[in-house]
């Protein structure tokens, strides 16, 4: 039962990218602490005639600090 809970909030988070598609300016990056707001956002660029490397780099840089972020913890809780 728990295990349906949490993932209807994780689906919650992960309607954030697409709403970023419906705000206008720099807004739009807040939404990138979400991992998935990259690849949209590269898409977006695409099909707009963009460049669009830039977002790809800043997706991989938010995904392996998360990535960092949490080997440490599990490091950290591995290793008690």
């Amino acid at each position: 039962m728990t295990g349906f809970a949490l993932m209807k909030m994780l689906k919650s988070f992960n309607i954030i990218p697409a709403l970023a598609f419906f705000v206008s300016g720099n807004w739009q990056v807040l939404a990138g602490i979400m991992p998935a707001y990259w690849p949209m956002k590269m898409t977006w660029l695409a099909d707009q005639g963009n460049p669009y490397g830039a977002y790809g780099a800043a997706g991989v840089a938010v995904n392996a600090a998360i990535l960092l972020i949490m080997l440490r913890k599990f490091s950290r809780v591995m290793h008690r």
